[in-house]
């Protein structure tokens, strides 16, 4: 833990900057979340997750009592205080839609090999309706954007 402190002094030490992304912890307090502390990435790829969280928690300005590491974007408000926004958990929403849009592209590809579409293939010059297009990236988190005002 001391050659942590230490590798981490000079990062510690420096002025945090609006807009920057860190990797540390965060508070909920009152429905707005607090900036609590962080670590240099350096530090972070050079030590073990606990011992980072174990960290974190001891240099935290607040107490958080289940330290959890996470990518946070840092919002400096007018009255100098450090608020944050919370990266990671897009990060995980990105994953957890890729792994299913993976899942459907076995799925059809899987279809596509099938002896009966493949002789539709070749009588037809194209694919069996349903497996013409297989699924992408686009698209895949549209449920999330906000839907556009109607006038």
């Amino acid at each position: 833990m001391d050659r942590l402190v230490k590798d981490n002094e000079e990062f510690l030490d420096s002025e945090k900057r609006d807009k920057q992304y860190y990797i540390g912890l965060y508070k909920i307090i009152q429905n707005e979340i607090v900036f609590c502390s962080s670590v240099a990435n350096e530090v972070f790829l050079k030590y073990p997750v606990k011992c980072i969280e174990k960290y974190l928690k001891q240099a935290s300005i607040l107490y958080v009592k289940e330290p959890k590491v996470d990518i946070i974007q840092l919002i400096i408000q007018n009255d100098e205080t450090y608020t944050a926004n919370i990266k990671t958990y897009w990060i995980r929403i990105i994953q957890r839609h890729w792994k299913n849009r993976m899942k459907e592209r076995k799925e059809m590809i899987a279809k596509m090999c099938a002896i009966p579409n493949l002789n539709y293939s070749m009588t037809y010059g194209k694919r069996p309706v349903g497996l013409q297009r297989l699924p992408t990236i686009e698209g895949m988190l549209s449920q999330y954007a906000k839907s556009p005002i109607v006038k």
